[in-house]
């Protein structure tokens, strides 16, 4: 559906009826969602529409765990409004807080390199703290998408990214690296939930005045090993930006000292993380496919 001003404007009155508009911009920040940014007499608003994922409890889910980060000390957005079907567009529609600020992933050039530094610290405390929750089960924040283990979750992840590549015919042999990820997760021993982001990198951190205010988009989180938060970690921040990663761990070890254990875990989920995201990108976006199965024939031979 064209996401016309006048339809824009309805789906903001749905969720802020009382609230009066006096100036509106589109704003081009990610993937998944639209958003716009409202001059309201209550401040600046900023309504956000998916476009990937309509499911009202996608969002349901960013709420609860975005409540539960900022019990945690972490800065986070905080959402006055939300429409769970929005008729006009059958879809939800949300309602952000608008903070100035930049995604540190657009400022990082300009950056001198303490200021980066202090950055990935701040980041791996933040990340540290909401490592702090746990959970009773593997779900996410509002008890749904359940998984028996962690095993039971890694061999769904595995068969849903394989499908997608076998039925695109994306000519790879990707037998070793099931075989390899199971194995490695055969060896974990009891996990307990953790809350995990699933989403952290350099567009999910906003700074304001040069350091960082919020951590934005819990809308993957969920219950799940702690280091699955890694995969992501490792490719688009560490990968990307190499001098995060000492100041990122020294602080996340403050809070999650890491043993031989811990570092095997980190890097099963960096394996199983390259074969979903190879899957994800075959559907939305398949000039990216050669790029993970390079990181994938690249993890393979790390370990043979």
């Amino acid at each position: 559906m064209e996401l016309t001003d006048e339809l824009v404007r309805a789906a903001f009155a749905a969720a802020c009826p009382q609230a009066m508009v006096r100036e509106v911009a589109g704003l081009d920040l990610g993937y998944a969602n639209r958003h716009w940014l409202f001059h309201t007499d209550e401040g600046p608003l900023l309504l956000k529409i998916p476009v990937r994922n309509t499911d009202p409890d996608h969002l349901r889910n960013l709420l609860a765990a975005t409540r539960v980060a900022g019990e945690l000390g972490i800065p986070v957005s905080k959402y006055p409004a939300f429409v769970p079907h929005f008729e006009p567009l059958g879809a939800p529609v949300l309602v952000q807080e608008f903070v100035p600020g930049t995604q540190a992933a657009q400022q990082w050039a300009q950056l001198p390199l303490p200021a980066r530094q202090d950055t990935a610290a701040t980041l791996g405390r933040w990340v540290g703290a909401l490592h702090t929750r746990r959970g009773a089960e593997l779900t996410n924040l509002i008890g749904g998408r359940r998984h028996e283990s962690v095993a039971a979750q890694v061999d769904a992840d595995l068969t849903e990214a394989l499908t997608v590549l076998h039925d695109a015919g994306v000519d790879a042999d990707l037998t070793k690296v099931r075989v390899r990820i199971e194995r490695g997760v055969a060896e974990f021993g009891p996990v307990e939930p953790t809350l995990c982001h699933r989403d952290v990198y350099l567009d999910n951190v906003l700074l304001t005045d040069g350091a960082p205010s919020r951590l934005l988009d819990f809308e993957h989180a969920r219950f799940s090993d702690q280091f699955a938060e890694f995969g992501k970690l490792r490719e688009l921040v560490f990968d990307w930006y190499p001098e995060t990663e000492a100041p990122f761990m020294a602080a996340y070890e403050e809070l999650h000292p890491l043993d031989d254990a811990a570092r095997h875990r980190i890097d099963v989920h960096i394996g199983l993380y390259n074969v979903v995201m190879c899957g994800y990108f075959c559907r939305w976006t398949p000039g990216l496919v050669p790029a993970y199965l390079d990181r994938i024939s690249a993890w393979l031979a790390a370990r043979s």
